[in-house]
């Protein structure tokens, strides 16, 4: 796609820049990075550490064994921790930003999982498409995105732009297929929408907003669902609310906030706006349960949104935290939920 101009890129520096107000259509902030002052802030509440930022033990994952042939035949889905999704629709498996690394850093010793991912990639249901909201280290994984390249019939869906990183990792670029925001791709019966977010993107200094960073509406005849991605509150959650009617299933972001970058990042209130501006009936807490990113104690987002949820009163929305690992039908019905964090603590 050839870069015309519009009000998140900007032309002159050849980068891509948030355009929706995160102030009840105040403001408008084009970058969503700290600046150095809250990082030098945060690095030394690092090394002063924080109670419960990691967990005591590893956390438990289910035993798949043998969902690989089985997982294609209906709708359903599994949250592989953080911001990893996979789905299964209309017999398609879509992979979301998958991420089973050690760390969410270019450099090994920092930002490390709570505990080693458990499956081997040959063990997980083979991919139709791979989705990607944007490059962040913890959503963009080289070795994962080397390893699906060998596969030449998946489909690589992704913001404007990122193309360029995954012809790296050896991905055909007749395999790629790169979206702005509001553009969609059909195949197979699922249609693909790449929607807005308030973020950013790079994976070092140098690249900062070369790609476009979103969020994604995931449509069949059957479930319409929302991925966040990451992003902060602002006012394009309302504008995909109405301009989609309602979501089934909305995978949100809920963890890795702090003051120091309130606009990267959603605090759980937060979220559960989000929630009502999308019009969901399900909600589902990601982007939380694999790293420590930021310095809240490692449960705290759930817990946050478990208690607000129960507080709202909903009584035709639902709050879905399913165990890491665990296979999910998407057939409309409320599902008991376990609150297996607090064991976990």
């Amino acid at each position: 796609m050839s870069l015309k101009k519009r009000d998140h890129f900007n032309k002159a520096t050849g980068r891509f820049q948030n355009c929706y107000s995160h102030d009840e259509g105040k403001r408008t902030q084009k970058n969503t990075n700290p600046n150095w002052k809250n990082i030098l802030s945060a690095m030394f509440q690092s090394v002063m550490g924080v109670k419960d930022r990691v967990p005591t033990k590893p956390l438990p994952y289910r035993n798949l064994k043998g969902f690989k042939e089985s997982f294609r035949q209906k709708d359903q889905f599994i949250w592989l921790g953080h911001s990893s999704v996979t789905l299964s629709l209309e017999g398609k498996v879509i992979y979301i930003d998958p991420v089973f690394l050690s760390t969410a850093s270019p450099f090994s010793a920092f930002c490390r999982r709570f505990s080693a991912f458990p499956y081997q990639l040959d063990d997980l249901p083979r991919a139709d498409y791979i989705l990607l909201s944007h490059n962040h280290h913890d959503h963009y994984d080289e070795k994962v995105l080397s390893f699906y390249a060998k596969d030449p019939e998946i489909k690589f869906i992704v913001p404007d732009q990122l193309g360029n990183y995954l012809e790296k990792q050896g991905v055909k670029r007749d395999q790629i297929l790169e979206l702005d925001w509001w553009e969609s791709f059909k195949d197979s019966g699922i249609t693909f929408y790449s929607t807005p977010a308030l973020h950013s993107s790079g994976r070092w200094l140098n690249d900062q907003n070369k790609s476009l960073w979103g969020s994604w509406v995931i449509e069949t005849s059957e479930n319409r669902i929302f991925f966040s991605g990451d992003s902060g509150y602002a006012s394009h959650f309302k504008e995909i609310g109405d301009s989609f009617g309602s979501f089934d299933y909305v995978f949100l972001e809920n963890g890795q906030y702090d003051k120091r970058w309130p606009l990267a990042h959603m605090f759980p209130e937060q979220s559960l706006k989000a929630f009502e501006d999308l019009k969901g009936k399900f909600y589902i807490p990601i982007h939380w349960g694999v790293f420590a990113l930021a310095y809240h104690a490692w449960y705290e987002p759930v817990e946050r949104t478990y208690r607000l949820f129960d507080l709202k009163g909903w009584k035709d929305r639902f709050y879905l935290c399913p165990e890491l690992g665990q296979v999910v039908a998407m057939d409309k019905k409320n599902q008991e939920i376990r609150p297996w964090w607090i064991s976990a603590e």
